[in-house]
């Protein structure tokens, strides 16, 4: 028997970079070595996985907020580096 490990998850992008502070749009992530069951935090937050591939995930943003939220894929007992989302701050529309 010969040792085998895959490679560690390598996240290259999101799209989009910023959303809002209530969360719930999609997210795109872009890499390599997702597998096929991967999990995916904002600022350590769930963002449940809509749909996986090995080299694309969707998920949907959580609520957060901050300009420089880790974004991070978890694969097995491998995480990926992180990336930064920014949460757009909190808007008071339609108050004069």
């Amino acid at each position: 028997p010969f040792p085998f490990s895959y490679a560690a998850p390598n996240l290259v992008s999101i799209f989009p970079t910023s959303g809002p502070a209530a969360g719930s749009i999609p997210l795109t992530l872009n890499g390599a070595n997702f597998g096929t069951v991967s999990t995916v935090t904002v600022a350590g937050r769930n963002c449940p996985v809509t749909s996986q591939g090995h080299t694309t995930l969707h998920c949907t943003l959580p609520a957060g907020q901050g300009s420089a939220a880790e974004v991070r894929v978890a694969a097995g007992n491998q995480t990926s580096d992180s990336r930064p989302f920014a949460y757009a701050a909190p808007t008071l529309d339609g108050l004069t």
